[in-house]
C-alpha cells in the first residue's frame, strides 16, 4: 500500500508539474520555460522537480508528450460526438475548430509551438506529428477511412483548414474586444471551406465504397 501511495503521489506532483509548465509557456513564453519558475509555481522544492525532470529539456519532452495526449484526447472525444451533431457534421466540425483555435489556452500554446518549431527540430517533428493524427482522426470522424487512397484529396483539403485555423488563432485570439470581426470571419470561412471539404469528403466516401 506504502509503494502504491508512493507512486500516486509521484504521478500527482508530476502532473501538477506539467500543468504549471504549461502555465509558464503561456505567460512567457517557451524561451522563459525554466526549472526554477515551474518550482516556484508548482510550490514544491528545485531538487523534487528535478527528481521527477533533471533537465529542462526531459520537462520540455513530457510537456509535449503531454500536450499531445490532451488534445487528442479532447479531439477524439469531440469526434465522437459529430455522429449526434445537428446539421451538417462538416460545418459543426469546422466551427469547433475555429472557435477552439481562438481560446487562449490553445492559441497560446499552439502559436508558441509553432514559433519555437522553426528553431528546434523536436518541437517541429512533434507538431507535425501532431497535426497529422488529428488530420487522420478528423477524416475518421466523418466517416471515410485515413488509409484509402481516395482519403487523401480529402487530407489535402483538411490541411488547407488548418493553415485557416491557425491563422484564425494568430488574427484573433488578441482581439478579445472585436468579436463582430472574428463573426464575420467565421461567417465567410465557413462559406469558403465547407464546400470543399463536403465535396473531398463525398468522393473519399465514394472511392472508398
Amino acid at each position: 500500500m506504502a509503494s502504491v501511495r508512493h507512486n500516486r503521489a509521484g504521478s500527482e506532483t508530476r502532473a501538477t508539474i506539467l500543468d504549471c509548465a504549461v502555465g509558464v509557456i503561456l505567460d512567457h513564453g517557451i524561451g522563459g520555460l525554466t526549472l526554477q519558475e515551474v518550482a516556484r509555481r508548482a510550490d514544491i522544492k528545485y531538487g523534487n522537480l528535478t527528481h521527477h525532470y533533471p533537465s529542462r529539456d526531459m520537462l520540455m519532452t513530457a510537456v509535449l508528450d503531454s500536450l499531445e495526449a490532451r488534445y487528442l484526447e479532447e479531439f477524439g472525444a469531440f469526434a465522437l460526438s459529430i455522429a449526434d451533431a445537428p446539421g451538417s457534421p462538416v460545418e459543426y466540425l469546422l466551427g469547433w475548430l475555429l472557435d477552439d483555435a481562438v481560446t487562449r489556452e490553445t492559441a497560446g500554446i499552439f502559436l508558441e509551438l509553432w514559433a519555437s518549431a522553426t528553431r528546434d527540430r523536436q518541437v517541429a517533428d512533434r507538431v507535425s506529428r501532431l497535426y497529422d493524427q488529428a488530420v487522420d482522426a478528423c477524416i475518421r470522424a466523418l466517416g471515410a477511412s485515413p488509409s484509402a487512397d481516395s482519403a487523401q484529396p480529402l487530407r489535402e483539403a483538411l490541411y488547407l483548414l488548418g493553415t485557416v485555423v491557425e491563422g484564425s488563432s494568430a488574427l484573433f485570439s488578441t482581439r478579445t474586444g472585436d468579436a463582430a470581426l472574428y463573426r464575420a470571419f467565421r461567417r465567410d470561412a465557413l462559406l469558403l471551406v465547407k464546400p470543399l471539404i463536403e465535396q473531398r469528403l463525398a468522393e473519399a466516401r465514394a472511392g472508398s465504397a
